[in-house]
């Protein structure tokens, strides 16, 4: 019988969306691939629905906050901030929310399966920051850089970024914290370069069981950066916090070259035009 209420990830798949909402079936994703997920379950949909149901039987926060305006941010929360600039509705919406192993990484951060900068399908950009990746994501650090070769594994650009300050999480603690980063560690390099390698290769095998590139969470386990041939585990060090499809380059594929005209001689034209 499936859990109605509850559901390891690990369980969770492509298809289970619209029950554990899309972080969940993504992780789930992740791990029947075989690929390293931190372990952790879902409160599913229905139970959203059931708590939702019972603390608002007749709609009135849901109507009191769909009228709120997107930028009204000391009314809503941003996740909600971001359906009022779409203009979704709050009937019918719900979510499933994921709990899992919180990780203590000595680094983290984000890898796209094609550049974002230009869109090259044949590299991995990686951005990386000491401690938890919500260091970056907040803009508190200047992230180090790196882009690999997906064919040869080279690290064909590398930046050092100056990075201040570290988040970390002390457990039974007060949750997430920031540090200054000590002088010797903020310009250097919290990946080696046989680590980034080893990060790309795990991108590739995830935009190759998606079949499209990749926007990757990921933080990285241990002391210190290390090489391969020193450590032969390295690529068990690494573990996935979500994926999921990128979108920029993805959206400019599908956008037309140029605009349909009555004749062919039109594009010529219309080309000498925005060049003038």
């Amino acid at each position: 019988m499936t859990p109605r209420f509850t559901c390891g990830t690990a369980d969770l798949g492509a298809a289970d969306t619209a029950r554990c909402g899309g972080k969940a079936a993504a992780i789930g994703e992740l791990a029947r691939a075989g690929l390293p997920v931190p372990r952790g379950y879902v409160v599913t949909v229905a139970a959203f629905v059931l708590h939702l149901d019972a603390a608002d039987p007749a709609g009135a926060s849901r109507r009191a906050l769909g009228s709120l305006p997107a930028d009204d941010l000391a009314g809503i929360a941003e996740s909600v901030a971001y359906r009022r600039r779409q203009g979704i509705g709050e009937d019918g919406l719900a979510m499933g929310v994921v709990v899992q192993r919180m990780l203590s990484p000595r680094s983290a951060g984000v890898m796209f399966t094609r550049s974002p900068v230009t869109g090259d399908r044949s590299v991995v950009g990686i951005e990386a920051t000491w401690g938890l990746g919500s260091a970056l994501v907040s803009g508190e650090v200047t992230p180090d850089s790196f882009t690999v070769s997906k064919v040869t594994g080279e690290i064909t650009g590398r930046r050092v970024g100056v990075k201040l300050r570290a988040h970390s999480f002390t457990p039974n603690g007060p949750g997430i914290s920031a540090t200054p980063m000590p002088f010797a560690l903020r310009r250097s390099a919290c990946l080696s370069d046989d680590e980034a390698r080893a990060l790309a290769e795990t991108g590739r095998q995830v935009e190759d069981h998606y079949g499209a590139a990749q926007d990757i969470e990921w933080a990285l386990l241990g002391e210190r950066p290390c090489h391969r041939a020193l450590h032969a585990d390295l690529a068990d060090r690494i573990v996935l916090l979500q994926s999921r499809p990128e979108t920029v380059w993805a959206a400019r594929d599908r956008a037309p070259i140029a605009s349909p005209q009555a004749k062919a001689s039109d594009h010529v034209l219309a080309r000498f035009r925005r060049a003038l």
